[in-house]
C-alpha cells in the first residue's frame, strides 16, 4: 500500500516502467487497466500466432538468430520469423510482390520486411490493425509460396501427404 491508504502499480511501457497510483479505495485507474489489457492481448495474440505457425504441415521452430527471433521453417526453408517483445511483437511473412505493396497500403501495421527483401517480405505488427483472419491468410500464403519453391522431391512428399488446402495453395495468386 502506498502512503495515505492507496496502492501503487508498476506498469511496463514501451519506454520502460511507469508507476501509477491507485485510488484510496485500492482501485486501479482505467488507463492502467487498458494498458495492462493491451499487453495481455498482444501476449495472447503472440501465443496464438506461434501455435498457428506450428500448425502448418511439418513446420518447425528454430532460433538461428538468438532466443528473441523465432524462425519457422518447412523442409529447411523459412516461411515466417516471429520477433519482438510483448508490446512490440511482429511477424515477417513471405508475400507475392504485387500483394505485398497492396497490403502495406491497406494496413498501417504492415510494412516492408524488417531485415528482409522488401519486395518479397512484409512485417506485420501483431498489435496493429490487421484482423486475425487476414493474418492467417497471409501466413497460409507465405507457407504456400515457400512450399511451391521447394525442390520437386520435397514438394511432392508434402503434396502427397497433405491436401492443397492444408498447404495453403488456395491463397496463391
Amino acid at each position: 500500500m502506498a502512503p495515505g491508504g492507496g496502492c501503487s502499480l508498476l506498469l511496463m511501457t514501451g519506454t520502460g516502467y511507469e508507476k501509477t497510483a491507485c485510488s484510496r479505495a485500492g482501485r486501479v485507474p482505467r488507463m492502467a487497466l487498458s494498458a495492462l489489457a493491451a499487453v495481455v492481448g498482444v501476449l495472447m495474440k503472440l501465443d496464438r500466432m506461434r501455435a498457428y505457425l506450428l500448425s502448418k504441415p511439418e513446420a518447425v521452430e528454430d532460433f538461428p538468430f538468438g532466443p528473441d527471433a523465432r524462425v519457422y521453417k518447412v523442409q529447411g526453408k523459412m516461411f515466417a520469423l516471429l520477433a519482438g517483445d510483448d508490446a512490440n511483437a511482429r511477424v515477417n511473412l513471405k508475400c507475392d510482390p504485387q500483394q505485398a505493396q497492396a497490403l502495406r497500403d491497406l494496413f498501417a501495421a504492415v510494412s516492408g520486411g524488417y531485415h528482409m527483401n522488401k519486395k518479397h517480405w512484409n512485417t506485420v505488427q501483431l498489435s496493429g490493425d490487421v484482423p486475425d483472419g487476414e493474418l492467417q491468410r497471409q501466413v497460409d500464403q507465405s507457407y504456400a509460396l515457400v512450399v511451391k519453391k521447394l525442390p520437386r522431391a520435397l514438394r511432392r512428399h508434402l503434396e502427397t501427404a497433405y491436401s492443397g488446402q492444408q498447404l495453403g495453395y488456395q491463397e496463391l495468386p
